[in-house]
């Protein structure tokens, strides 16, 4: 870092002596002029040095002095609690502040905000879980967690991020255009099985906070996909940076700051994209990824691959900074990884030429060319020759398949056919059975009046007009009938999508058998969405539900309660009705036959066509209607209809 804004940078190194920590600052001008003992330990485990840590995390002007000061991470590990991040103002050897917490600081995922109201500054941090047993006021390493913290080091605000063993990886943003950050955050929710430490379904998903810790958004990852880091990367080169996130299954995502995806890659290790600047000096951006801990590759901002090393050690970390003038422009990379002990190793970007044994010896070149063109040319012939033969074999099976289609259109046009004349030859057979029963009162009552005719007394014409009335209503049953099949024979040449209000529907309803209602003393109650709306043709809606609602009032003449309840509510994409009444209930063996044409449970009075209706409409709309009743308990139709 620039510690004292002097255009030349500082180098802050942070080891291990025996028990303690120090800290020391160094340039290439002072060598090392500034150093501090940072915390002490105890050698518990008897392995000669106190195995906690410290890490420089970031420098920034906190107190306005002209001198960054230093944001430390001090992890002191299994002997010593608690850890915590503290504040050195260097220049005047002090501590400004510590903020003590149970966990490990993601020291990637530093961030440091100014307000433009106040002129004061955020600190964003992401603390690491361990899982060990630390505890410091309401924060334990058994989790991860997003802290937002004033230029004081006091809390504002926290949010935890995952069990145990997950990384906080709180990143800022620019989400809503506010010109106030945000923090975009990886959080991990696990399903454990009971009694088991087994990890079943990882669910990693990002949560937008705004400035004060409020939810803005968020947006899941995939299930049994972990969120295994989060950073932010100027993939473009464009001045903007974009969000990318790596998950366990070694894919990476790009967002952009409003958690939109721009760009999905799948590799095959874990990779994590460490740089992204001009290492080619071309003018764009190249991305530096480390794979599997042990190979780097370069590729341009679309992943396609430049250059590659491996190295048989693994990593440790890498640097990226020009460590010699170079007149191309070009960076070296500065990587450190364990050979023979911590060593420090710079690569060079290049461009090798291409030499091979065929620059050498053209004539390797021609029979190198020659021999597989000639193996190709016979390898095509041979496959040729075959497609040749199955074209043959498709073609005879392709005649057979479409004489058996033929076979088959006509067999089931006969059968479509058969199957129209029976249903006809049932209708007719029913409508005939039905009228025949209505109109034989009819007739009969007739006859008895014509052989009255003439006789006189009121005893004479009461008779008579009782003859009169069966006649009647044995011709308005006859009518009724002849009304329910034309609704019957019609109902698919009158369907129409509507967008219908299921609550006007039944309050009509209710309203057309009011009479009926009031002189049973029945109750009805409806518990129907304000604005539920089906979509259905408004008549086929009113005879479904009507057909139902007046069955409920028949069936429920003969009991002690007398009620009805109608229910709807929304199941997905469909509108679920609910009828229930406190009738005596259909018997079990003739529940499964209620919807059959011109099958009815009432001895005498009955069309059997009204639930036939009923469930023709239902069909008629991809809906369905089903029936429970228990004995002696009511009946309960559910019908279901799609909404709008």
């Amino acid at each position: 870092f620039d510690l004292d804004h002097d255009n030349l940078d500082e180098v802050i190194v942070t080891y291990i002596i025996n028990d303690s920590i120090w800290l020391e600052i160094l340039n290439v001008e002072k060598g090392g002029f500034y150093r501090r003992l940072m915390a002490t330990g105890e050698d518990r485990d008897g392995n000669g040095h106190w195995d906690g840590g410290s890490n420089p995390a970031k420098a920034v002007d906190l107190n306005n002095d002209g001198n960054d000061e230093l944001i430390i991470n001090i992890d002191t590990g299994y002997d010593l609690y608690p850890r915590k991040v503290i504040c050195l103002d260097w220049a005047n050897d002090i501590v400004l502040w510590e903020y003590e917490h149970a966990n490990i600081l993601n020291t990637n995922n530093v961030f440091i905000e100014s307000d433009r109201e106040t002129g004061g500054k955020y600190l964003v941090l992401g603390l690491t879980s361990k899982g060990n047993a630390a505890v410091v006021r309401d924060m334990d390493d058994s989790h991860s967690y997003l802290v937002v913290l004033d230029e004081n080091g006091r809390e504002l605000w926290k949010k935890c991020t995952g069990e145990s063993f997950t990384q906080g990886m709180p990143v800022v943003i620019e989400y809503d255009d506010d010109e106030i950050f945000e923090v975009a955050v990886g959080h991990n929710s696990i399903t454990r099985i009971s009694g088991d430490d087994t990890t079943v379904t990882p669910n990693g998903r990002i949560i937008v906070y705004d400035h004060t810790g409020e939810v803005l958004d968020s947006i899941a990852c995939g299930s049994n996909r972990k969120i295994t880091d989060l950073n932010l990367v100027d993939i473009y080169g464009d001045g903007e940076s974009e969000i990318v996130v790596n998950l366990s299954d070694n894919s990476i995502v790009i967002l952009n700051q409003k958690l939109e995806v721009i760009g999905k890659y799948k590799f095959p290790a874990v990779s994590h994209i460490w740089d992204s600047r001009d290492f080619l000096g071309t003018g764009e951006n190249q991305l530096l990824i480390n794979i599997h801990g042990n190979q780097f590759m370069l590729t341009d901002s679309k992943f396609n691959l430049l250059a590659q090393f491996t190295d048989e050690n693994p990593f440790e970390r890498a640097f990226h900074v020009a460590v010699r003038p170079d007149p191309n422009g070009k960076e070296w990379i500065l990587y450190e990884t364990n050979r023979k002990g911590v060593a420090c190793y710079a690569l060079d970007l290049q461009e090798s030429p291409w030499y091979t044994i065929f620059s050498r010896k053209p004539i390797l070149a021609f029979l190198a060319a020659f021999v597989p063109l000639s193996i190709v040319i016979a390898i095509i012939w041979l496959v040729l020759n075959k497609f040749r033969q199955k074209n043959m074999i498709i073609r005879e099976q392709h005649d057979k398949l479409n004489r058996a289609l033929v076979e088959l259109h006509n067999a089931q046009s006969k059968l479509i056919a058969a199957e129209k004349y029976k249903q006809a030859k049932d209708i007719a057979g029913g409508v005939a059975h039905e009228i025949h029963n209505a109109l034989y009162p009819a007739r009969a009552s007739l006859d008895q009046l014509k052989n009255r005719l003439g006789l006189t007394g009121d005893e004479e014409l009461n008779r008579n007009r009782t003859l009169l009335n069966l006649s009647e209503k044995a011709v308005v049953r006859a009518l009724k009938m002849v009304e329910l099949v034309k609704i019957y024979s019609r109902l698919e040449s009158e369907k129409k999508h509507e967008s219908v209000l299921l609550k006007d529907v039944i309050d009509e309803i209710i309203d057309a058998n009011k009479m009926e209602i009031e002189q049973l003393g029945a109750s009805v109650k409806t518990e129907i969405p304000d604005k539920l709306q089906i979509a259905c043709c408004r008549a086929h809606a009113f005879s479904l539900l009507n057909n139902i609602i007046i069955n409920a009032l028949q069936a429920i003449q003969n009991s002690e309660e007398r009620s009805i309840t109608v229910s709807a509510a929304y199941d997905g994409k469909q509108a679920k009705i609910e009828i229930t009444d406190s009738g005596l209930g259909i018997p079990e063996d003739r529940i499964d036959r209620i919807f059959d044409t011109f099958y009815t449970t009432r001895p005498s009075g009955g069309t059997g066509l009204g639930l036939s209706i009923v469930k023709k409409i239902a069909e008629l709309y991809d809906g369905s209607v089903s029936v429970k009743s228990p004995l002696d308990k009511g009946a309960e139709f559910i019908i279901l209809l799609p909404t709008v």
